[in-house]
């Protein structure tokens, strides 16, 4: 049976506590240390160096200890409230964006010891910083989902980072990078949930693309030349937006706002029916998603004529 330990455990901390008051130390993550031996410590715990974590807790003798427990020796963590957080991450929004960044910024030492929640927050915060819209705060998105692909235990999380990096690209305007992250990603076995948010953040790339060319050749509809061009990004731009829907079989939250840009997309394009038709589908199928709102008033415009 596993024990709850309050004094220095032979072989596996080092020899002696690293602090001691007779008032707490408190870290920033309470949890319990499993031990490859068995062991169990309960405490605050924070990482000390490249090599260890210290566990703070309080001693039989009622002062509170520090004490060091090498990574060789740790066989996981376990955080406390890990078994909510998904209720947790879910009431984070716009207006409580600071409190979980500083969740990850306390959490993050903790990124690379299995166990650690720290790549949840991370990946919570830098969604958010996406919904703003500022480049400056894409930028800060990239560089912790960098982190997160780097050094998360989690490989679902890992993954889940590669996808959204790219979206941090795109938002922070580096175009040339966004296109070609995206097309390699497309390139991988990644899943097909991967790939289908990938091919959304492509679509939207490429329709920048699509409106620098109309606004560079407004004649192109009668240009032999250009014609066939304006035609082959279209058709891309339209092949990713629709790659969730049609290829990939995306969970719907995926699939409905990828289809949203399309009918988007088509709508200003001057393809009435086609935008209609798409944002029926999104009624029809996708209802519980947001993006149903969106689309019902799509349905209900009355759209002008084309005008590219």
């Amino acid at each position: 049976m596993k024990r709850l330990i309050f004094s220095t455990l032979a072989g596996l901390l080092l020899a002696v506590p690293v602090r001691t008051s007779v008032a707490q130390d408190s870290g920033p993550v309470t949890g319990v240390i499993h031990t490859k031996a068995g062991l169990d410590m309960t405490g605050t715990i924070s990482r000390s160096g490249k090599d260890s974590l210290e566990i703070h807790f309080k001693s039989p003798t009622g002062a509170f200890v520090t004490q060091r427990v090498p990574l060789a020796n740790v066989d996981h963590i376990e955080i406390s409230g890990a078994d909510k957080l998904d209720a947790e991450l879910a009431k984070y929004n716009a207006d409580t964006l600071s409190q979980v960044l500083l969740k990850w910024r306390t959490q993050q030492e903790l990124l690379d010891i299995e166990g650690s929640i720290a790549g949840a927050y991370g990946l919570r915060t830098a969604q958010l910083l996406l919904d703003t819209s500022k480049p400056s705060e894409a930028i800060t998105a990239g560089a912790i989902l960098q982190q997160i692909i780097d050094r998360d235990w989690d490989e679902e999380r890992r993954d889940q980072a590669r996808t959204l990096v790219i979206d941090s690209l795109r938002r922070s305007g580096k175009h040339d990078q966004t296109l070609k992250a995206a097309q390699d990603f497309l390139a991988t076995d990644a899943g097909a949930e991967s790939k289908a948010e990938v091919s959304y953040y492509l679509g939207l790339a490429l329709e920048d693309d699509y409106r620098k060319f109309i606004a560079d050749n407004p004649r192109w509809a009668s240009d032999p030349i250009m014609r066939p061009k304006r035609d082959a990004l279209y058709n891309d731009i339209l092949d990713n937006l629709l790659a969730p829907y049609l290829r990939y079989g995306a969970p719907p939250a995926a699939t409905a706002k990828s289809l949203l840009a399309a009918s988007n997309f088509l709508n200003e394009c001057g393809a009435p029916d086609e935008a209609k038709a798409l944002a029926g589908d999104i009624v029809k199928i996708f209802a519980a998603q947001p993006e149903a709102k969106e689309a019902q008033k799509l349905i209900k415009a009355d759209i002008g004529e084309a005008t590219n």
